[in-house]
C-alpha cells in the first residue's frame, strides 16, 4: 500500500493506493485564513488525513510502503525550494512527515507527476516526443524526448507559468509582471470572475467551472474569452520552445 498527497495552490488531497487503484481519498480546500500559517496547516492537515485514511481502512503505518507528494513549484531532492502560489520557500515537507509517521516520503513537481501519469496511462502513452501543460492554481509543464522525461541536473524546471506573455502586464505572485499564469491560470480566472460577481474567492476550481462560468453574464463571458485567448498565446510560446 502507498499513500499519495497532491498539494496544490488551493487544496491538499490525500489518497490510499493499492497497485494502480485509488481506494480511498480525502480533500481539503485552502481558505484565506489557512494562508496565514500555511506551513503548519499543510503539515497538520496531511498528518490528519493520513491517520484518517489508515483508520478508515483498518491499516497501520507499517502497512504503508511509501508516501509520495506532488507539489507545485521548484523541487530539489526532498525540499520545496520555492512555490510562489503557496508563499513557500525552503520548506522540508518530507522531513516533517517522516518525523511524524516514520514512513519514507518522496516529493516532486506536480506537473511532472501528472505528465508521467499521462505518459503511462493516458493521452501521451503513444507518443515519444510530447509537451505537457498543467493548468490549475498555477501553470506547470513537462517535456518528453525519445520517450523520456526531460530532467535538469539540479532543480526540476519548466516553470512555464512564469514565462512572460505580456510586457509590463499584470503582477504575478512571483514578483514579475506579465507572467503566463497571471492571465491563464484557474486562480487568475477565479479572481477576476469572483470580483465581477462580488463574491468571495474562497471557492474551488470545480465550483467555478460548474456554477459560475455558465452564468448568463456578459462580463463573465468576456473574461472567459480573454482567458482562452491568453491560454492560446502561452501554449503557442511554450510549443515554439520545443
Amino acid at each position: 500500500m502507498r499513500i499519495g498527497i497532491d498539494l496544490g495552490g488551493s487544496h491538499i488531497e490525500t489518497g490510499l493506493i493499492d497497485g494502480d487503484k485509488i481506494v480511498d481519498q480525502i480533500e481539503k480546500n485552502f481558505v484565506q485564513e489557512d494562508r496565514k500559517n500555511i506551513r503548519n496547516v499543510i503539515v497538520e492537515t496531511a498528518i490528519t488525513m493520513i491517520n484518517q485514511i489508515l483508520e478508515n481502512n483498518n491499516l497501520t503505518k507499517k502497512d504503508i510502503e511509501i508516501i509520495g507528494i506532488s507539489s507545485p513549484g521548484i523541487i530539489s531532492k526532498k525540499t520545496i525550494i520555492k512555490a510562489t502560489n503557496l508563499s513557500l520557500e525552503e520548506f522540508c515537507l518530507c522531513e516533517a512527515l517522516e518525523e511524524e509517521t516514520g514512513i519514507n516520503t518522496q516529493i516532486r513537481n506536480d506537473a511532472k507527476c501528472a505528465a508521467l501519469a499521462e505518459k503511462k496511462y493516458g493521452s501521451l502513452k503513444n507518443y515519444e516526443d510530447a509537451v505537457f501543460v498543467g493548468i490549475g492554481t498555477g501553470i506547470g509543464g513537462a517535456v518528453f524526448l525519445n520517450g523520456k522525461l526531460l530532467e535538469p541536473d539540479m532543480n526540476e524546471g519548466f516553470e512555464i507559468g512564469h514565462m512572460i506573455i505580456e510586457a509590463n502586464g499584470r503582477p504575478c505572485s512571483c514578483g514579475k509582471r506579465g507572467c503566463f499564469e497571471a492571465y491563464a491560470s484557474i486562480r487568475a480566472l477565479k479572481q477576476r470572475v469572483t470580483k465581477i460577481l462580488g463574491i468571495s474567492s474562497d471557492i474551488s476550481g470545480q465550483y467555478l467551472r460548474e456554477n459560475l462560468l455558465i452564468l448568463d453574464n456578459k462580463e463573465v463571458q468576456d473574461e472567459v474569452e480573454s482567458f482562452l485567448n491568453y491560454l492560446k498565446i502561452g501554449l503557442r510560446k511554450f510549443n515554439r520552445y520545443f
